[in-house]
């Protein structure tokens, strides 16, 4: 928040008009929709969002899901009166660089305790089936989702063979969301693991932090260890499974500096915003 802050100061006072806040390539709408389920009647609510923090569940895919899973909701309808709702999150804009931020430290009494789950982490992301009905009238299909079978070891090349999976029914969402093996250049959702930050060490006051970056000719990954930069020697998904804490995908032939507009800032007619 700081450096976005300070980058709207610079904008200001810059001479240079192409000068882009960095923090721009993480920002994101995201649209939350309460239904009432006694009338139907549907609320609309913006978010501004800059990363998403995650739940640690045996896969990234899994973690996503359980983040967009719609939830049962407690409150007054503005129709009916009646007392519950559904809650659905989906995006409105994609950022140039998703954040996904991993929960491994969580509260146990008045301390803060490490978690060292697995979290298995594709090289490859469709960001398709999150997309809402808005981003489909853009022409992005929030039901389509492209994957490959098989495993990519870390460093290698995604293989241009892929499968398209048409889902039938919005019940089918959560298997919209897949990894990706190959570039899909078509939906505009497709991103890249470019980096990642892992936390080594037993507590959040003990330990250190050393970061993985993937190298931009696909050869390999780079370990960023304080000043020493190497050749990561291990396969790098695998290697941090237990450790990585935040996560960096670049959009798949996204401009730099720009987020995605899905779709016009239109809601259905009669909707309102909370």
């Amino acid at each position: 928040m700081k450096m976005k802050m300070e980058g709207e100061t610079l904008q200001e006072i810059s001479t240079s008009p192409s000068y882009i806040c960095p923090v721009q390539n993480f920002e994101f709408r995201l649209q939350c929709v309460r239904t009432c389920t006694s009338c139907g009647d549907k609320v609309f609510q913006e978010e501004e969002q800059n990363h998403l923090s995650l739940d640690l569940h045996p896969s990234l895919i899994a973690g996503l899901q359980f983040y967009f899973k719609p939830s049962e909701l407690e409150c007054t309808c503005r129709q009916c009166s009646g007392c519950q709702a559904t809650a659905v999150r989906h995006f409105l804009t994609l950022p140039r660089v998703l954040l996904l931020h991993m929960k491994r430290f969580h509260h146990d009494g008045a301390r803060l305790r490490k978690v060292t789950d697995a979290v298995s982490v594709p090289p490859w992301l469709s960001l398709a089936s999150l997309v809402g009905e808005q981003g489909a009238a853009a022409g992005i299909d929030p039901l389509r989702s492209s994957y490959g079978e098989g495993e990519i070891a870390s460093g290698a090349k995604p293989s241009a063979n892929m499968a398209v999976d048409h889902l039938d029914s919005a019940g089918d969402r959560d298997r919209g969301l897949q990894e990706v093996h190959g570039k899909d250049h078509s939906n505009q959702s497709t991103y890249r693991l470019s980096g990642m930050v892992s936390h080594l060490g037993e507590s959040i006051n003990t330990g250190h932090y050393v970061s993985d970056v993937a190298r931009e000719d696909g050869a390999g990954w780079l370990t960023l260890n304080d000043a020493r930069v190497t050749p990561a020697e291990t396969p790098v998904l695998r290697t941090r499974e237990k450790t990585a804490y935040m996560l960096f995908y670049v959009l798949s032939g996204a401009e730099e500096g720009s987020h995605v507009p899905l779709a016009q800032n239109q809601e259905p007619s009669g909707a309102e915003r909370d």
